[in-house]
């Protein structure tokens, strides 16, 4: 839908020793409708495993094999369990991150930003300190970069989930980008409804849109949680961090 798509094609592949199995489907992306699919065992050779290898990442890589057994005359056969598989990299991911170290502040902030086709943005900030009770992540819009107190207005933010969430954001600041506190943007957000609500809807779309006065904006949100964990940050620090908001 972001890039004005009629249908998509997903699937999987699996490597069984001599060759690839494949699995595709065409799905209407308004409708969800599966209108056609096909599956395929393609017989591999040293390039197509090549090829598939770099496509996926090697270190994603594992081919399943056959079940070995045990040779001990005196025990029984047991299979050897397949190994399991990482899920494959988002695509393209499209989120920015912007990591300093603050050691006057004890902290060290992540701020994770994906914009839309212009300067418009929506955004994740961890701020991870060196006392992990004090962590805190704030997530907001940023609009437009001339006078900050116009981005206070009721946004409309529609995930892949669920209904449209209307929310009044009333609180302009400033997000800061090195220690320096020399480079920044302003955004809006609504402190006293904390960040939880956008970052759920975030973390569990592909595609995320926002309006104000009638204008749309589509953002590609897939693989915040992976471009986190490139970090070695977990949902589950966040999750503590969102935690704190009442403090």
């Amino acid at each position: 839908m972001i890039v004005g798509a009629n249908y998509v094609c997903y699937g999987t592949l699996k490597d069984i020793e001599d060759s690839f199995s494949v699995t595709a489907r065409i799905v209407d992306v308004e409708t969800g409708e599966i209108v056609a699919m096909s599956r395929a065992d393609i017989r591999k050779d040293d390039y197509l495993k090549k090829q598939v290898q770099s496509a996926i990442g090697s270190s994603l890589y594992t081919p399943i094999t056959k079940p070995t057994t045990s040779s001990s005359k005196t025990q029984k056969k047991a299979a050897t369990p397949e190994p399991v598989k990482t899920a494959p990299k988002v695509a393209n991911n499209a989120w920015k991150v912007v990591k300093y170290r603050d050691d006057f502040g004890d902290f060290t902030q992540y701020v994770f930003t994906v914009n839309s086709t212009d300067e418009k943005m929506l955004f994740v900030s961890y701020k991870k300190c060196d006392n992990a009770a004090n962590n805190r992540v704030i997530a907001g819009i940023h609009w437009e970069n001339n006078d900050h107190y116009r981005l206070r207005s009721s946004y409309d933010i529609k995930g892949q989930t669920g209904s449209a969430v209307t929310k009044e954001l009333k609180d302009a600041w400033k997000m800061y980008l090195d220690s320096s506190e020399k480079n920044h943007f302003y955004f809006v957000w609504n402190q006293k409804a904390g960040a939880r609500w956008l970052v759920d809807i975030i973390r569990k779309s592909n595609s995320v849109a926002v309006r104000r006065d009638g204008l749309t904006r589509r953002f590609q949100t897939a693989g915040l949680l992976e471009k986190m964990a490139e970090y070695g940050i977990t949902w589950a620090e966040i999750d503590a961090a969102l935690a704190n908001e009442e403090f």
